[in-house]
């Protein structure tokens, strides 16, 4: 009895935290079952070379690229959902963040968080987006180097009027 108990335990905690390393090219999927939910992360990337002429500066002042990979990983999408209804995902809380590394997906009260890792050295970084069932709440980037130092918040609202 106290195996079942034990082994119930350690895969209730097991599916509270959810991570993945992110592909170069195609579609990375990272899941998150508890027992009332399901989340899906989806995100799409491509490798993007400098175009024939230029460098990898050119390539690095003009997109997301962190140069910490060459070629440049940009991201094409990321698609959340909750029992398998979308998420309300603004463009605006990934298209900046190129050359993503890994992925984790948790709970965090009755929100979740994705946690977004990428770049590398001086040019990686920390994104957490907090989000519900319905849409994303918040964005917080933070140098990799120095997570504690937020270098960016964003609050995303769901007003049906513009102020």
């Amino acid at each position: 009895m106290l195996m079942l108990a034990l082994a119930t335990s350690a895969l209730a905690h097991a599916q509270a935290k959810s991570s993945v390393k992110v592909k170069l090219n195609g579609e990375t999927i990272l899941l998150l079952g508890t027992t009332t939910h399901r989340v899906m992360v989806k995100v799409h990337t491509h490798e993007a070379k400098a175009p024939e002429g230029t460098d990898l500066y050119e390539l690095q002042r003009n997109s997301p690229c962190t140069a910490s990979r060459i070629p440049c990983v940009l991201t094409d999408s990321l698609e959340l959902s909750v029992n398998g209804h979308p998420v309300w995902t603004q463009y605006s809380a990934y298209a900046d963040l190129g050359d993503m590394g890994q992925l984790t997906l948790s709970r965090s009260g009755s929100d979740y968080l994705l946690t977004i890792t990428g770049g590398d050295a001086a040019g990686s970084y920390i994104a957490k987006l907090r989000f519900n069932q319905s849409r994303v709440l918040s964005r917080v980037v933070a140098p990799g180097e120095d997570s504690t130092q937020p270098s960016e918040r964003t609050y995303y609202y769901n007003s049906k009027r513009f102020e």
